[in-house]
């Protein structure tokens, strides 16, 4: 999901993303490279969230 938003924003730049804080993703691993695009070119903290909700999360 995180992948077809970056490919909107790259489409659509009217999109303001600008009040975003955290961007929470689960159910896989991101790959490194996808979540280095995120943390260079999103205003938010990137937080992984494996597993069920009390599994260990990671915070960039």
């Amino acid at each position: 999901m995180v992948t077809v938003c970056m490919e909107m924003l790259e489409w659509d730049e009217d999109y303001d993303i600008s009040s975003l804080r955290i961007l929470q993703v689960g159910g896989a691993m991101l790959e490194d490279s996808l979540a280095d695009k995120i943390i260079e070119e999103w205003p938010c903290k990137l937080m992984q969230v494996f597993g069920t909700a009390e599994g260990a999360t990671v915070l960039y």
